[in-house]
């Protein structure tokens, strides 16, 4: 009967320092947790904060964004019409020059050789330079 006694002690001290072992591990555990969640919370609430900022900014370059877009239409019709009357341009000067150059070979054959005739129908230096300048002011 002794020995249970001993026994039944040894069980009550042991259980008791398992007893106190789980209170402090629970105390630990509750001191983690309270520590992470803590961080969490400030985390959490710092993101909450910038999350209007975060909403404007979005939404100011998506409107950037559209802006721009829509420049680059505009430009890129701009840039569609000047090359179609840069188009018209070339083909008129082409079909003139020709009409030219047909009337000068003409010329040459029904009077021979006398240049100084033969070419006073010819663009000048001047008139192509006045045809370019129209045309800049054109583009422009």
């Amino acid at each position: 009967r002794g020995s249970s006694v001993v026994l039944r002690k040894e069980l009550a001290a042991t259980e008791e320092r398992l007893v106190r072992q789980l209170a402090r591990l629970q105390e630990q555990t509750d001191r983690i947790i309270d520590t992470v969640m803590n961080t969490l919370e400030v985390k959490v609430s710092d993101l909450a904060k910038k999350q209007p900022m975060l909403d404007w900014r979005l939404s100011e370059f998506d409107a950037s964004m559209k802006g721009l877009r829509s420049e680059l239409e505009l430009q890129s019709r701009r840039v569609d019409a000047a090359e179609t009357r840069l188009q018209r341009w070339r083909t008129v000067l082409d079909d003139e020059l020709l009409a030219r150059v047909d009337k000068g070979t003409a010329l040459m054959d029904d009077f021979g050789p006398r240049p100084e005739s033969v070419f006073h129908d010819f663009a000048t230096q001047r008139d192509l330079q006045d045809v370019a300048r129209g045309l800049q002011g054109e583009l422009e």
